[in-house]
């Protein structure tokens, strides 16, 4: 291992930060294992410091927060985990310095977590844009540690998790003074304007031809691409927004549609369903979607015979056009 890869593990290790992640899947030859393999060089083997959330039982998105969570707070298998660094399994990073430097500047903000707003910046994503999308977010554990300062094991969940089960935006809104609301909408302005700003560049993907006329989209046909609305839609939004009523704030990330790089070359054989994040306009994550589509090589020829095998195959073949991608152009060290 080089030494610039040994400096930016030493501060994460000095940081006390963890990764995280989550997979049904975790054998070889999995999305999983692509994933982990481009930041495992900063897992140290010394304070292991790596949470693998089971997600077989569906324990993914919000209930797998709260479980990483609770880890944090009160697990006596982790002795001291300040901050977390969570990455979905079709989430691949490419670039670990810069990494480095998002997950620096994010404690330097002092604020709770990081993450791309859900509206108003993927093409695809027409949400909340107050909430985030929880595919890459840093969790600064040292302030959520002291947000349930004084609450124990038991009380929290007894008390907290049906406080934040019965959260929503509504209530939010209701209780978050106007100011402080003001201040996230006009940060989320300024995160969406960066990402135009990359968009522009890139050109519009052509994805946003099915956002807009796809009418068999099974989830949200017709949708206005880069729009956002003020819903509920993911089950993981009233957890940030329970944060946010205690205190919490939030960092938002500038991500746009990944369809092609700098020379043009096709990202996404899909028209750019995949997101890039930046930092400072330097890539450094792009995030697949459509996870549970992928199939492993060594399972293909099952799925070949299922009904909706097409669909299948056709998001393996993009996901693995992406992950090559990631592998050719990932930054050196």
């Amino acid at each position: 291992m080089n030494a610039e890869i040994e400096k930016i593990k030493e501060f994460f290790k000095l940081n006390h930060i963890y990764f995280a992640s989550n997979t049904r899947n975790p054998r070889v030859g999995s999305l999983f294992e692509k994933s982990y393999n481009l930041y495992s060089p900063l897992i140290d083997e010394e304070t292991d410091n790596f949470i693998l959330i089971n997600g077989s039982d569906y324990n993914y998105g919000y209930k797998c927060f709260l479980e990483m969570i609770e880890y944090a707070l009160y697990g006596k298998k982790y002795p001291r985990i300040d901050y977390i660094v969570y990455i979905d399994e079709d989430c691949f990073i490419s670039d670990l310095k810069t990494l480095k430097n998002i997950v620096e500047d994010f404690i330097s903000s002092d604020r709770t977590f990081a993450g791309i707003p859900d509206g108003g910046v993927c093409c695809h994503r027409n949400h909340n844009n107050i909430a985030i999308n929880t595919f890459f977010t840093i969790f600064n554990i040292r302030q959520i540690r002291d947000l349930f300062k004084g609450i124990e094991q038991d009380q929290f969940k007894k008390h907290i998790v049906p406080a934040i089960e019965s959260y929503s935006f509504e209530r939010f809104s209701k209780e978050c003074p106007y100011n402080k609301m003001n201040e996230l909408f006009n940060d989320t302005k300024v995160c969406a304007k960066h990402s135009t700003f990359i968009k522009n560049f890139y050109g519009e993907p052509e994805y946003c031809n099915i956002v807009r006329n796809d009418p068999n989209n099974p989830i949200e046909p017709h949708q206005e691409p880069y729009s956002s609305k003020l819903d509920n839609f993911e089950s993981y939004y009233k957890l940030f927004f329970y944060l946010m009523k205690l205190g919490a704030k939030p960092y938002y990330i500038v991500g746009a549609d990944a369809w092609k790089d700098n020379e043009k070359n096709v990202i996404d054989n899909m028209g750019g369903i995949c997101t890039a994040l930046f930092y400072n306009y330097v890539p450094f994550c792009y995030h697949t979607w459509f996870a549970r589509c992928y199939v492993p090589e060594a399972d293909i020829e099952h799925v070949k015979i299922l009904p909706n095998s097409e669909l299948f195959l056709k998001h393996t073949d993009r996901i693995n056009q992406v992950y090559n991608w990631v592998i050719k152009h990932q930054r050196k060290l």
